[in-house]
């Protein structure tokens, strides 16, 4: 099923009464979370409920807060990673008296 933009703008619309979650957005993330469910809506049209768009904003909007610190974290693509795996093949050591035991390799047994 497809909509019109002027279904999808009514659909919008009825569900642009935010949540109370949802009024501590900014504009810009209002507009991210409504183009998101909009997109939503437009994929899945009326196989979703009214309480399940309800839902879905809840939703979006809870990622939007979530990303805003990420987004607002400043990196380039020539910064260096905050951490770095260091891998070391140090040699297990046996206690004395264990006898030494060759690792098995496929094919052997």
């Amino acid at each position: 099923m497809s909509l019109s933009p002027a279904q999808l703008l009514a659909a919008l619309h009825h569900l642009h009464r935010q949540p109370r979650d949802a009024a501590d957005l900014t504009p810009e993330q209002t507009q991210n979370v409504d183009a998101k469910l909009a997109n939503i809506i437009r994929k899945y049209g009326t196989r979703v409920s009214d309480e399940q768009r309800q839902h879905l904003r809840r939703i979006l909007s809870y990622n939007e807060r979530m990303l805003a610190s990420v987004r607002a974290f400043s990196l380039q693509n020539g910064d260096a990673p905050a951490s770095v795996l260091k891998v070391s093949f140090v040699a297990r050591t046996l206690p004395p008296g264990t006898p030494h035991r060759p690792s098995t390799k496929e094919g052997n047994t």
